[in-house]
């Protein structure tokens, strides 16, 4: 098994347009987080969002990302944002490694970049343009500016690399499996060099309401309730009566309900039994029976007990994930 190492990195995100910047940001305890600017949310349940900040917007942060510096403005029109995010990071990530095509075959340099719903907001769009103006109007180019695959496909095209070319498409884990599957991929002899992460702009009227829609229609009518994305989506105010009414469910129904999610407090408050699984799906490291009382309410967080049981999920997560590096 040959070695794999991380030798360049790039990032476009809600704290910043490269690397360094959200890095800066990120350890200076600052929130990508703010009112979504990208259209009119009166009439919707979630209002908040993490927007890229983009250069000539009311900036949330100094450190802004420009399109243009990436792509003419003819191309820009072309593909999605979740496309534009991805090729500037990767191409940040190769500047970073002093990769070139004259130090590396070009048939041993692959790319594998994923995407859990890729281009969201196209796809809206055009389904509004059809709507609204008729089959004609829609672009050419909207499925190439659309198609998940093709943040790996512009990667190659515009670096002239020719190996391994993949996209996870695995909701939130597509980036993490990307990852995986690139180092898998040099691991095994296929590539010298592999292009991976993930790439997502997905902040739109559709795909903001699915979250809290989803959130709301499972919480009132459920015997498993899954509350990850959708969960989160939802501001503070909502959550709380959530909580709230998800308790009175269950005292009222007994249903058996089952929480996926990424906040432990989340998990401990909401659950009468939790399952901790490690980062590879399946491998469950603990069973846990809540001893906490039926009736909840949020004081009860500060709790002897409540913080035991936290504590004991943070370990089975942790030995989880030590298993996983070993």
């Amino acid at each position: 098994m040959r070695r794999v190492v991380v030798s360049g990195m790039g990032a476009v995100t809600p704290l910043g347009g490269d690397l360094e910047s959200t890095w800066k940001n990120l350890i200076a305890n600052k929130s990508g987080a703010n009112f979504i600017s990208k259209f009119d949310t009166t009439d919707f349940q979630t209002k908040i969002s993490c927007e890229v900040p983009i250069k000539n917007d009311d900036e949330l942060l100094d450190e802004s990302f420009d399109p243009g510096d990436w792509f003419s403005s003819k191309d820009l029109r072309k593909v999605d944002d979740f496309i534009i995010f991805g090729v500037a990071a990767a191409e940040m990530a190769i500047k970073d490694s002093l990769l070139t095509n004259s130090n590396y075959n070009p048939s041993r340099i692959g790319v594998g970049v994923g995407s859990g719903v890729g281009g969201l907001p196209s796809i809206e769009q055009a389904s509004l343009t059809l709507a609204e103006k008729g089959p004609k109007r829609v672009s050419p180019f909207f499925i190439p500016g659309a198609l998940i695959n093709l943040v790996s496909g512009q990667i190659s095209i515009r670096n002239n690399f020719k190996g391994p070319n993949l996209a996870s498409v695995t909701a939130c884990s597509s980036g993490t499996h990307s990852i995986c599957e690139g180092a898998e991929m040099i691991r095994r002899g296929k590539a010298d060099v592999m292009i991976v992460g993930g790439a997502e702009s997905a902040i739109c009227p559709v795909g903001m309401q699915q979250r809290a829609s989803i959130a709301r229609a499972l919480a009132f009518d459920a015997n498993i309730l899954l509350m990850d994305e959708p969960f989160g989506a939802l501001d503070e105010i909502v959550r709380d009566r959530l909580n709230s009414e998800l308790l009175d469910l269950w005292r009222q129904t007994k249903k058996t309900i089952c929480f996926v999610t990424h906040s432990i407090p989340e998990a401990v408050f909401l659950s009468t039994k939790i399952v901790v699984m490690s980062p590879r799906p399946g491998r469950i490291t603990d069973i846990i029976e809540s001893t906490l009382p039926s009736k909840r309410d949020l004081n009860i967080r500060d709790s002897q007990e409540f913080i035991k049981i936290a504590q004991r999920v943070r370990e089975g997560l942790k030995s989880g994930h030590q298993d996983e590096i070993l």
